[in-house]
């Protein structure tokens, strides 16, 4: 720590008598966070003995950056200096170093850190602090807009509590008086805040008022307070129980109805028509304008949708024809088994495999690279190639700022980063995709110059079918390995996690794959199809965990009626498939793994409605690769388990799942495995 001296006082209102005062002697002490404006100290007041928050940024006047930042950073002083609330973080004062070129502002310390940290710590608050910290957060809401103010960020990080567990508002840098934004009554259309949290208005572009902080106060209820800020899956089946099996919403710019019925669902699908629209991707749709793309299988409609899908679902939705891709997957398996084996010897106890998650992501992005391109990336090798590294971080990049380019306006894209980052994980997507497409074409041409025979797969048959032009098919084939990559990776993780758990399930597995497919041979899809429990398996993590926990249906042209409820054109509706496949009514103890409810002839089969667990979706926009990924799944679960027996590791704690536009495991997945006999 070292003594700061002041040199120099801003402009300062006094505060009301008896008002704390910024320290004259003062000490720094440790980092307690950083923002976007600064970072944030504890202080120590030599003179008091006191403990105090400083906030600090370094000034330097010919940087254009760091002027953004004190300007900020007085915008902030000019308010808190006026606000005396038990319900808002007090202000003390500030200064300016002028030797040390340091702009400060004191606050209250608040030794309890933000909601964000105690849920992370604790989880999901009871009824009880529930109220309380929602009261609170109203309280201090109330009090800044009394004094015209809008906070304009409030969230989980910007609200503290203090040793008691009271909570107040903190961070007013994204804060500006309501009587200097709302000049004209309409409010200043201008981005401040997280986009997450942000109003419709906001995100709209509509401008702010007093609105869009109660907007973001029941966010907060939502997302940070419930808890469920990273369990949207959840959300669904918390909402049904209040609001019944239909109700409306609004996220971010959809104005949605919300479906959670397993008879619901089925009414929408069955009135999609002949080409269904699902969730609206205008973000995907400006990228290809950008480039000048075509538009792929996820943002084309109408006849051009049905166009590209036609040509795509040969030689991947007929089993018979999707089972010659089976030694392809064999050799990735191989290679995995091998991989596994290598890291379990590495680790202290030559039995664990740290984030098996990870390593079966590798696997999918090379399972599923091997049938789409034909050729072998390397991800599963201990040195990546790195076209092949780039490739995963793009994907991995593109899942994480996806949403959140969706959420923000057109005209951010100067002044924020989501949509830089967006577009250079797209080029890098599309970038390796038409190298890999094109050495292929390469490939090809050479061998039918030299008059031999061009034997191939699915890349080789859509350049040979002509049906789909080299710009259609670069497009399409992207974002066919981007659906395939989750799904299979995911699935497995849960799969394992919870055989590991349940030693009666994973022992009746193992000798259901050894009394079928013994010895060291292959299994085939002939083998699986006399494998009911294995398959039931895999059905029953799907139902706990759909890879996507919600999708939509966009009604364009038509009129429809769901539930008795009459719906114009244009309507979105959302389909709850967590809430459905969580539904009691359809599945007895629904949050139980239990594979047996799936076999024919068992006394816990159940008779659910078909529409009750549809994780791959149904009808003419059901997912195109659902049979590539069910191979996956079944051949590499039946190899791991013939030769592994897993278990949990040491001091296992319980994983629950995580919403990041995908339903994934929150922790990474560690399971021991001990070779079997």
């Amino acid at each position: 720590m070292h003594l700061c001296r002041i040199t120099n006082l801003l402009n300062y209102t006094p505060p009301p008598p008896g008002a704390p005062r910024a320290p004259t002697n003062w000490r720094l002490g440790k980092l307690l966070g950083q923002g976007a404006f600064g970072r944030v100290y504890l202080c120590y007041d030599a003179d008091t003995g006191r403990e105090l928050a400083v906030k600090q940024v370094q000034f330097d006047p010919e940087s254009p950056e760091t002027s953004k930042e004190v300007s900020a950073l007085e915008c902030e002083i000019q308010l808190l200096k006026n606000l005396f609330h038990e319900r808002i973080v007090q202000y003390y004062g500030c200064l300016r170093d002028t030797q040390e070129r340091t702009l400060s502002i004191f606050m209250e310390y608040m030794p309890g850190g933000s909601i964000k940290d105690q849920l992370k710590s604790y989880g999901a608050l009871t009824e009880n602090v529930t109220r309380k910290y929602t009261r609170q957060i109203l309280e201090g809401v109330s009090y800044l807009h009394s004094n015209m103010i809008v906070h304009r960020d409030i969230k989980g990080a910007n609200i503290l509590r203090d040793s008691a567990g009271n909570v107040k508002l903190g961070d007013f840098g994204a804060s500006r008086r309501l009587q200097t934004i709302c000049l004209s009554g309409t409010g200043i259309k201008s981005v401040t805040g997280t986009p997450y949290w942000m109003s419709p208005e906001v995100i709209s572009g509509e401008g702010y008022g007093r609105k869009a902080d109660i907007c973001l106060a029941t966010t907060i209820y939502w997302l940070f307070v419930k808890g469920y800020a990273d369990k949207n899956h959840a959300m669904q089946v918390e909402h049904r129980r209040l609001y019944g099996p239909i109700w409306r919403s609004r996220f971010g710019p959809f104005d949605m109805v919300n479906v959670a019925t397993s008879e619901l669902i089925a009414q929408v699908t069955q009135q999609e028509g002949r080409y269904p629209v699902r969730t609206l991707l205008p973000h995907w749709k400006e990228y290809r304008d950008l480039r000048g793309q075509d538009y792929g299988l996820h943002v084309h409609t109408g006849p051009d949708w049905y166009h590209i899908r036609s040509a795509l679902n040969p030689r991947m939705l007929k089993l018979q024809e999707v089972s010659e891709y089976a030694p392809v997957v064999h050799h990735v398996v191989t290679d995995l088994l091998r991989r596994v084996e290598r890291l379990r010897l590495r680790s202290p106890d030559q039995a664990t495999v740290c984030d098996f998650t990870a390593e079966l992501y590798k696997f999918g992005f090379e399972g599923v690279s091997s049938i789409l391109f034909e050729t072998r990336l390397g991800c599963l090798e201990d040195d990546v190639p790195p076209d092949t590294q780039r490739f995963i971080a793009a994907v991995n990049d593109l899942f994480t700022v996806s949403d959140i380019v969706l959420f923000l306006p057109r005209w951010t894209r100067r002044v924020l980063p989501f949509w830089d980052r967006f577009v250079r994980a797209w080029d890098d997507l599309t970038g390796v995709a038409q190298r890999l497409v094109d050495k292929r074409v390469e490939e090809i041409t050479g061998k039918l110059k030299q008059g031999e025979q061009v034997k191939g797969m699915y890349l080789t048959y859509l350049l040979s079918s002509n049906k789909l032009s080299l710009e259609e098919l670069y497009t399409s084939i992207t974002e066919l390995l981007l659906g395939g990559v989750d799904t299979t990776s995911n699935t497995l993780s849960w799969t394992l996690y919870h055989l590991a758990q349940d030693e009666a399930i994973q022992k009746r597995l193992h000798q259901e794959v050894t009394s079928v497919c013994p010895g060291e041979q292959l299994p085939t899809t002939e083998h699986l199809s006399r494998m009911p429990l294995l398959k039931a398996v895999i059905k029953e993590i799907l139902r706990l965990y759909p890879v996507v926990p919600g999708n939509a249906r966009y009604f364009v042209d038509n009129e429809v009626i769901i539930g008795n409820y009459w719906f114009p054109k244009k309507t979105m509706f959302h389909l709850c498939h967590y809430a459905t496949s969580h539904d009691d009514a359809q599945f007895p103890e629904p949050e139980r793994f239990l594979p047996d409810r799936w076999l024919r002839g068992s006394p816990a089969r159940s008779q659910h409605h078909p529409f009750s667990s549809i994780p791959f979706g149904v009808g003419v926009r059901a997912c195109v690769g659902k049979r590539v990924a069910e191979l996956e799944m079944h051949l590499a679960l039946t190899r791991l388990i013939r030769q592994y027996q897993f278990l949990p590791e040491d001091n296992a704690v319980p994983i629950e799942p995580k919403t990041r536009t995908l339903m994934i495991p929150s922790k990474p997945v560690n399971l021991r495995c001990l070779p079997r006999a």
